[in-house]
């Protein structure tokens, strides 16, 4: 089984690099489909992804945990200062993120002891990918499954940055909406009994710069939330604000 995903992995790398060389597109082309949630539709060839991956088979005493455990990132192509600002952005979201260790040494816990069958397969599966590009602002969504043999977290975070300057977009900018009149919005379509709950984010003390969000086609802003954070469950949560 292993076998099988590695080659699986191998071969999308492989087709990603073999689209690269067809094209030469440069990042101010609509290079993603605009507003498209599909990985299938985007064009892949315009940005180069690197797959970093510590995925393995660890042999305990007492089991064998197989562990799933890898990063596909990507990379703006060009050299002007506002691309290398926004790749620079993306290397630090990543590395914020992505721990392989933490994964690793549930692997080796596990293999030490006699688990269930639930627990000798785990994952930290991590993937970004542009989802919008008008040629003024950029959406690239970050994606990480994790798995330990408790709840599944999935997480699905949003992140848009401005193309002339390599900063991160202003929701409020972007949107042409107030911060209140953001925070109400989202507010409106969270469930009133897990808005309540003290554990969850206080939407109301949040700034701007705060919120995660990519954009959609349509005049769409989609705000991205962790598990956890304004709701319960192990999977994020996202709002459409239409502006």
């Amino acid at each position: 089984m292993k076998d099988v995903r590695n080659f699986m992995k191998k071969a999308a790398a492989l087709l990603l690099a073999l689209m690269l060389v067809f094209t030469c597109e440069g990042i101010s082309v609509r290079a993603a489909e605009t507003g498209s949630s599909d990985p299938s539709k985007y064009n892949y060839n315009t940005y180069t992804y690197t797959v970093t991956d510590y995925s393995t088979v660890i042999k305990g005493s007492k089991s064998e945990i197989e562990v799933d455990c890898y990063f596909m990132g990507l990379k703006l192509p060009g050299k002007t200062k506002a691309v290398k600002k926004i790749n620079k952005a993306l290397n630090n979201i990543a590395a914020e993120i992505f721990d392989p260790e933490q994964i690793l040494s549930y692997g080796e816990e596990f293999g030490e002891e006699l688990v269930e069958d639930y627990c000798k397969h785990i994952y930290d599966m991590i993937s970004s990918w542009v989802v919008y590009n008008d040629g003024k602002n950029i959406s690239v969504v970050f994606k990480r499954d994790w798995y330990a043999g408790g709840v599944e977290n999935l997480y699905y975070d949003g992140y848009t940055f401005n193309l002339k300057t390599g900063k991160r977009a202003d929701i409020t900018k972007i949107t042409g909406l107030s911060l209140k009149e953001i925070k109400n919005r989202l507010i409106a379509m969270i469930p009133a009994e897990e808005a309540l709950d003290e554990n969850f984010t206080d939407l109301k003390a949040m700034k701007a710069s705060d919120f995660n969000f990519y954009l959609k086609n349509g005049n769409i802003c989609v705000v991205t939330f962790p598990p956890y954070s304004v709701c319960g469950g192990g999977y994020f949560r996202e709002y459409e604000i239409k502006y």
